[in-house]
Formats: C-alpha cells, structure tokens, sequence
C-alpha cells in the first residue's frame, strides 16, 4: 500500500526586494505537528483579537472622516458669491454628506461596542465575573462624561429620526486676495431635538434641560467619545497582556534561533506530499509576528488614564 498523503510543513522565509522579486528560503526538516500546536497556542490570542483590532480600527478611520467633514463641506460651498447666495438646494449634498459621517462614526462606535461584549461572553463564557468587566467600564465611561451621554443618545437619534445633524451654521469672510470668500461650517446638534426623542433615556434628557445648552459642537463630542472608545481597545488589549507577553517572547526566540536576515518575513511553508518527499504544492502561513508588533504599537498609542 502507498503511502498516506498529507500536510507537509517545513520553517522558512521570504524577502521582499525592491526589484519586485523575492529571495526564499525553506529549511530541512519537518515543522512537526508538535511545533506547529506549539505555535498556534501561543499566537492564538493575536487571531482571537484581530476581530476587536480591525473594528477599531474602522472606528478611527469613521473618526478621521467626521472630524475633517466640516472643512471638506466648506470648501464645497466656496463658489458662491457671498454667505447669503448658499440657498437651500446647495446645504442638501452637505447635510447628506454630514449625516453620513456622523451615521457611520456612530455605527461604528456601537458595533465595536457589541463585538468586544460578544467576544468576552463567547471567550469566557464560564467565568462571568470577567464577561461582566466590559460593560462595567462601558457604563464607567456613560456616567464619567457628558459628550459620551449625548453621542450614545444621538446614535438612537440617528436611529430613528432622518437626519442627525440638526444645525448647520454657515459664515463666510472676504479676506483673500481675490476677494472670494472663505467658507466656515459647524455640525451643530440641537438639544431640544435630541431631548425630543423618545429614545433618549430620561436622566440625560433631564440633564441637558438643567444645563440649558441650546446646541452642541458634534466634532468636538465625537473627540470625547472617540477618547472613551480607545480606552475600551486599551482595556482589552491590557487584559490579555500576559498572553501577548508570551507571544513576544515566541516571535523573539524564532527571530534569534532562526537568524532571520533583515527584512525577511518568516512563514510556515505548506505542501502536500507524503514524509521524506518533496511536497507537491507549496503555500505559505504566515507566523502572525508583524500583527503581534502591531498590537503592541497599537497599545502604546492609546490613553493611559
């Protein structure tokens, strides 16, 4: 009988040239089934939390886009002659334009929200003292800040009524050379509107009727939400920080014991094949080591207090 064919595993590298080519390197020797569970225990925790990475990630990147929006709508409504020439048909694309960055911030603030509560009732679904840790610090973060109130009430806002931006005040000054004018725009969040909304919990809508505020500046409370949101990313990344210490030292060993050369991105080479042969295909898993870097980059960024 011949033999079985299966899964055929050896360490190696490749490096990237400038040319467009790369260098390759495949060493002898089986990268054995004990070495490769070796390896997935340890860098599992990198797969488990790419997830929660990428999410937030796609947060910042929703951030970015809402705190630039009021410059991009005002360089939009820069051809007309005066402030006053701005007629309603023209605001119709920047309220469009508007509602969309501050629908997807949001959307994205409550997804990354519900995807690292999924992820700790799934991950430690038998001890609930640590499923309950999230929303203890998501509730820490509601009760700590007035801006993470509103934006969490706005988010049901935005829900159900068409348009999240209320006001929209434009300014216009002639101070170029040429004598067009220079374009100012605020996201304005009108509070009697907002306090309107039946979906907005009680407590806060008392609370913004004491204050008496009429409006508030969207761009800034998103700042302060998205404050809040970083210190969630710091929390997950921080509790999982032996296992990602472990890790390091994984990757750490690798690179010294395999004497990696400079810029050389080292894989798991795969190939069917039966022992002692050469594999008939060849693919490569990568080690998941330029991830483990990230992430701790990624934590050295975020808010420490």
């Amino acid at each position: 009988m011949g033999q079985t064919k299966g899964v055929l595993r050896r360490f190696g590298y490749y490096v990237p040239r400038d040319d467009g080519t790369v260098d390759v390197s495949v060493q002898d020797g089986e990268f054995t089934q004990e070495l490769w569970h070796e390896f997935s225990e340890v860098m599992r925790i990198v797969v488990a939390l790419r997830p929660l990475v990428i999410s937030y990630l796609a947060l910042e990147e929703d951030h970015g886009e809402l705190r630039q929006v009021e410059a991009i709508i005002a360089q939009s409504l820069e051809g007309a002659p005066n402030a006053f020439g701005i007629v309603p048909a023209m605001l119709l694309p920047a309220l469009a334009r508007a509602q969309r960055h501050v629908s997807n911030f949001l959307g994205s603030a409550a997804t990354f929200r519900d995807r690292i509560l999924k992820w700790f009732a799934t991950t430690y679904r038998d001890e609930p003292e640590i499923v309950g840790l999230p929303p203890r610090e998501f509730s820490f973060a509601y009760d700590r800040s007035l801006a993470y109130r509103i934006m969490y009430n706005l988010r049901n806002y935005a829900l159900h009524q068409n348009v999240p931006v209320s006001l929209m005040p434009i300014t216009g000054t002639r101070s170029r050379s040429d004598g067009s004018m220079a374009m100012g725009v605020r996201l304005l969040l009108d509070t009697g509107e907002l306090c309107g909304n039946p979906k907005t919990k009680g407590p806060v809508r008392d609370e913004l009727l004491r204050l008496g505020t009429s409006s508030y500046e969207i761009v800034p409370l998103a700042a302060e939400y998205m404050e809040s949101h970083a210190r969630f990313m710091r929390f997950v990344l921080r509790f999982h920080a032996d296992d990602l210490q472990i890790a390091q030292h994984y990757a750490r060993a690798v690179w010294k014991g395999a004497k990696l050369p400079p810029r050389a991105i080292p894989v798991i080479w795969e190939g069917e094949g039966v022992p002692g042969a050469e594999p008939t295909t060849m693919n490569c898993h990568h080690l998941a080591f330029d991830e483990l870097g990230f992430m701790r980059l990624l934590l050295d960024r975020l808010p420490t207090d």
